[in-house]
């Protein structure tokens, strides 16, 4: 049987994974309690590269002087590590994720959220991990 909404079976895995990113990313979006509309602006955060294989950069822009927060969590939500939380001057900032978890273990593949909190907004976007 067949549900409304579902890939059949001729969909490779990268399709899947893509469309799974898809839904995964408009309910982070949607969830953004600090966003105008819970939809966060799409420059104001780049994350890069995608996939990730040795490290990921990660760009943001915080509007307002104040404490900024970027954390890194796994697909349940558990934190894997925080890159940054300290005061910020207004203007362009970025981090580096060396795809580390907060002991110094290599985090292993998969999806990961990617979190920065400003003075003004919650951005988020997902990153995937080779």
């Amino acid at each position: 049987m067949r549900y409304p909404g579902t890939l059949s079976a001729g969909f490779s895995n990268t399709d899947r994974l893509q469309a799974v990113r898809v839904v995964f990313s408009r309910m982070i979006f949607r969830a953004g309690a600090n966003c105008p509309q819970g939809i966060c602006p799409a420059p104001d955060l780049k994350v890069y590269p995608e996939p990730a294989v040795h490290n990921v950069r990660l760009e943001f822009i915080n509007r307002k002087p104040g404490r900024c927060a970027v954390t890194i969590c796994d697909i349940a939500g558990r934190r894997v590590c925080a890159l940054l939380d300290r005061l910020l001057n207004a203007g362009v900032h970025s981090a580096t994720w060396d795809l580390t978890d907060g002991h110094g273990m290599r985090s292993v593949p998969g999806v990961y959220i990617v979190q920065v909190r400003t003075p003004e907004t919650v951005l988020t976007r997902t990153v995937t991990v080779r």
